[in-house]
Parts: C-alpha cells; sequence; structure tokens
C-alpha cells in the first residue's frame, strides 16, 4: 500500500491578496506566513483541546500575536 500526503496549506488557500494587506498595513509581506502559521497553530490546539471557535476570531488572534499592539480593529474586519 503507499500512502500520499499532501500538503494543501496554501497550496489550495491563495494568500496572495492577505499578503497586500500585510505589505500595505505593515510594511512586510513576509508576516503573512507567521500570521498563517499562528492561524494554524491556534486550530490545531483548539481542535486537540476540543474547542471549535470561529475561524474568524483564530485569525483575529493571530493577527494580534504577529503584530502586537499595531494591529488595529479595521485591521482585524479585513483580513476576516
Amino acid at each position: 500500500m503507499t500512502t500520499i500526503v499532501l500538503d494543501v496549506n496554501e497550496t489550495l488557500l491563495d494568500l496572495e491578496p492577505v499578503r497586500g494587506l500585510f505589505s500595505q498595513r505593515f510594511g512586510d509581506a513576509t508576516i503573512t506566513s507567521r500570521w498563517f502559521g499562528e492561524m494554524l497553530r491556534a486550530a490545531f490546539v483548539s481542535t486537540i483541546v476540543g474547542e471549535h471557535p470561529p475561524f474568524t476570531d483564530l485569525a483575529a488572534h493571530a493577527l494580534d500575536l504577529v503584530t502586537g499592539a499595531a494591529a488595529t480593529a479595521e485591521d482585524r474586519a479585513r483580513l476576516v
């Protein structure tokens, strides 16, 4: 039997529009990868502990983690 494992993160999910937001607002498009990684980590941990917060909450929380106090309520609304 052959097992094939595919990583669909950033393959099926196009983060290019989000990169523009990070570049425009925070001056660094590379923050997008850190944000996405934090969002995935939060989703995995939530699943492991049996909680299922809305995707938008995870995205906003990850934004706060990677940008610190720089993220505004408007930034969160645009992202999610």
